[in-house]
């Protein structure tokens, strides 16, 4: 599911909308059985008060195709949170210099 909206006709109406508070984005996540999201802050500030952050992925380097230094992946119930958590402390040693992954707590 792509919120930014390129992928997504329905994010992007709903993006497109004057004053988007952002409140569609949890339901239109779990209309499509969505588990996991990694999304930038700066687009999306507000989320679903159930989405719990578990890693943010960190970039040192200038940025030039990213919006942000920083995409944070949010897990969308209880278990894909301790899931995600696992996967991404697996996948952090993984890649490339210039980068991190922070589990977070």
């Amino acid at each position: 599911l792509d919120l930014g909206g390129l992928a997504s006709l329905e994010a992007q109406r709903f993006r497109a909308r004057p004053n988007d508070d952002g409140l569609w984005v949890g339901d239109l996540a779990a209309r499509q059985g969505v588990r996991f999201a990694m999304i930038y802050r700066e687009w999306f500030p507000i989320v679903p008060a159930n989405w719990t952050p578990v890693a943010e992925l960190r970039f040192s380097r200038p940025n030039i195709t990213p919006p942000s230094k920083t995409v944070v992946f949010y897990a969308l119930d209880a278990e894909a949170a301790v899931r995600a958590r696992g996967l991404a402390a697996a996948f952090a040693p993984a890649l490339p210099p210039g980068t991190s992954l922070v589990v977070l707590p």
